[in-house]
């Protein structure tokens, strides 16, 4: 008998939540215990390909700076967890190989070969890049049936993970494509 499909999200909130925390404090503004967070990221090549884990320092910048940054609904999801319209994001329909980058840090974050359309209107993929690059944790509506997914660098608000996609792990990631920028992996 397998693990309920809930506790497998679940047990993904406990991996990352401990960051989500420090990275939301740091956030407003206050400072983590012992200085500067530092984050685990595994960066990967334009195939795909992992690279190597570093450990970097988590990317922190005011309202303004990522306002300045950022157009106006990426900012509006990325920093405020507000949610682009169905159907709209433009990566809804990209089949071509590569690898889904967060706009705000550029950490890699899901693959396409990840990728399937559940007919939503949001990207979906079955699981991240890395388990390192992405942290869940409730959302703001405190339902454990359906977690946040944040880019763990920067604490950028990508969309949701819930139990509910297709097998193997039954994982079913909603991101919102303005969260995101692709890099087409070049032909071999």
């Amino acid at each position: 008998m397998g693990v309920p499909r809930r506790q497998v999200v679940l047990a993904g909130l406990a991996a990352g939540l401990g960051t989500v925390l420090l990275g939301r404090a740091a956030v407003a503004g206050m400072a983590p215990p012992g200085g500067a967070a530092m984050v685990r990221i595994e960066r990967f090549s334009v195939y795909g390909l992992s690279m190597a884990t570093v450990e970097l320092p988590l990317l922190v910048r005011s309202e303004a700076q990522w306002r300045a940054q950022l157009p106006a609904l990426a900012y509006a999801v990325t920093r405020r967890g507000a949610s682009e319209p169905a159907f709209s994001g433009r990566y809804l329909h990209n089949r071509q190989p590569g690898v889904y980058r967060c706009i705000c840090c550029d950490t890699a974050l899901f693959a396409t070969d990840s990728q399937f359309d559940d007919g939503s209107g949001w990207l979906s993929f079955r699981q991240p890049i890395s388990r390192y690059n992405v942290a869940e944790s409730l959302g703001p509506d405190g339902n454990p049936n359906r977690l946040e997914v944040c880019c763990r660098r920067c604490q950028a608000h990508l969309g949701g993970v819930s139990a509910d996609g297709p097998p193997p792990s039954h994982l079913h990631y909603r991101i919102d494509s303005v969260a995101l920028h692709f890099i087409a992996s070049p032909p071999y």
